[in-house]
Formats: C-alpha cells, structure tokens, sequence
C-alpha cells in the first residue's frame, strides 16, 4: 500500500473551502512527467502544491494515460477523493463509490484486428483493462516499460482469451521509427474508428475513436457543474493537447514535448522537473503577470507552496 511519509503536506480533506478570487474550480493534473518526477515519485514540492489547490477547495483531478489500477495507488497516496480519468479517457470512475462517469472500450472487432496484426508482426502490444495490464508474453520493450513507469504487467501468454472485450487502450511498444510508421499506418486505415497517436517516441496509443483526456475531464466537470473556463489542465506530452485545448487555462510543465508547450497557455518556469507542478501552480496562481494573483485569504501568500523537492512520497506498490 502507498505511503505518505511524515514530512509531507498532504491533505486529505477536499472540504475545507479558503475564499479565493479565482475562477478556477478544478484542475487537472497529468501524472508522468507532471505530477511525478524523474524519478516516478511526488517531490515534497508537487506535494505541497496538491495540498494547497485541495485545501483552497479546487476539486484535484488526475488524468492519465496509466491504467486504472496503476494510477490508483498515486491517487490513493494523495488521499484524493475524486473521480479519475485514466487509460487515455477511456475510463471515468469515483474512487470512492466505485460508480462509472464514463467507459468507452475499444470496437471488440477492431481489438482482434490489431491483435492479429500484433501476432503477425511479432509485436509488444499491451492490453489495458481496468483491473490490470496484460501482455502476451514479456519482450525487451515491455520490461522497459515496467521499469520507466513502475508498472507490473500481467504475462497471460494470448491476450486472444479476451475475446476482444474490456479494452479500454491497447499500447503498442516499438522503436521510434517503427512507432511513426505504424502511426501513418493506422491513421490510413482505422481513422474513422481508432484513436491514434504517440504519447512517447515508442509508445502508439490506441483507444476508440475520440477518446482522450479531454472527453474523460468533460464527464467529471459535468458531475460538478463545472464549465471547461473554471479549469486549470498541467502537463507534459503530446497527449495533454486536447486537455489543453479544452480547458480554460493550460500549463506545460518546462521540459514538455515542443508541440504540448505550443498548445498550452503557458510554460511551467525552469527548473528541477521533479518539481515543475509546484513552480506550475504556483505560477498560475500567485504570479504578478496573472490575474488570478489577488486574495481575499491573508494566510494564502506564495510561500505555502514549496518549490524545493526535499522530499518525496512514496507511490511505489507491490501489489498493482
């Protein structure tokens, strides 16, 4: 089970409302790249920042490309309790409840075909449900994988056993240049049915079409009465575009993908990435070039949220 350490600033709590001259309700927050670091922790910087948006009553919302049961354990270290967006958008469930907002898996057909062709070509194919992410069989690619993010796949030796059913996302792991191929490809051949697109040099995502973290983060604002201007969307990849373009406010965090900073409204400012969020928030709401800087609170000032990443929390799990 994930740990907070003592010395961290996180909250539990998302009730308590401070009076805020803001109009943003809600943010969404990306986790690799944005809300972890380097290395796959939460700095004590992030930290603070999460606790500080919880505490001023800003509904926190994690949207990633992770599985539900991966990026489960990062929100339960967090002791959020929102809904959450995971494989892409695919999946919008309450944590709390266990009530759906929103699925939408992959064409049952479609999930064959590409499974067929995955078979044909040799290929490292991951296939996210909501209990786990299952692989065929382990590669080079899929080991890499695990290591990068910290996730645990599930060997199950045919992922035919499926029969084409649950799959919110399948990932197909190659070398870059093989993963830019395959985009052009699949983008000739199932545009009118899949989503597709690169989130990392060698990852080529694959959801039913129109799926992304946009259309999960619309299902949770809607469950809030919250319009897409009252939301702040942090991130790093190529897929935070359609987050960005959705929300009211966008940052990229500094050392995102040229064409996330391209489309967001604003750079997070350099530095350690390990704490590029703190720097990102902090930046949004306290920043002299922001009107968003004024407060109706005195004991909210920019030095409750930390940029040093002293510290860490601890997301790591054994058991997902």
């Amino acid at each position: 089970m994930s740990t907070i350490p003592p010395n961290s600033t996180v909250r539990a709590p998302q009730k308590s409302l401070l009076p805020l001259a803001t109009h943003f309700r809600m943010a969404a927050i990306d986790i690799d790249g944005t809300l972890l670091g380097p290395d796959k922790q939460i700095s004590a910087a992030n930290a603070s920042a999460v606790s500080w948006l919880i505490q001023s009553g800003i509904q926190v919302i994690l949207a990633s490309a992770r599985s539900h049961a991966s990026a489960l354990r990062i929100h339960q270290a967090l002791q959020l309790d929102t809904p959450m967006v995971s494989s892409q958008g695919a999946l919008v469930q309450d944590v709390l409840t266990g009530t759906i907002l929103f699925r939408q898996d992959i064409p049952e057909a479609h999930v064959d075909t590409i499974l067929q062709q995955a078979k044909s070509e040799n290929g490292t194919l991951l296939y996210f449900r909501t209990d786990a992410i299952y692989i065929a069989k382990r590669t080079p690619f899929s080991e890499g994988f695990e290591s990068r993010g910290r996730h645990r796949l599930i060997e199950c030796g045919d992922l035919s056993l499926f029969n084409g059913e649950g799959a919110q996302k399948l990932l197909w792991i190659d070398h870059p240049e093989q993963t830019k191929h395959r985009l052009e490809r699949f983008k000739t051949e199932y545009k009118k049915h899949l989503g597709i697109e690169i989130s990392h040099p060698e990852y080529l995502e694959i959801t039913a079409v129109g799926v992304n973290k946009a259309l999960g983060l619309q299902h949770v604002a809607e469950y809030y009465g919250i319009d897409a201007s009252e939301v702040v969307a942090f991130g790093d990849g190529n897929n935070d575009i359609p987050m960005f373009r959705w929300a009211g406010e966008s940052v990229a965090m500094a050392h995102a993908s040229p064409d996330a900073k391209a489309s967001a409204t604003t750079v997070s400012p350099a530095g350690d990435p390990s704490s590029s969020l703190a720097r990102a928030v902090k930046n949004v709401f306290f920043s002299s070039d922001s009107h968003q800087r004024k407060r109706s609170g005195a004991d909210l000032h920019a030095g409750q949220i930390t940029t040093k990443p002293s510290a860490t929390v601890n997301v790591t799990s054994p058991s997902l």
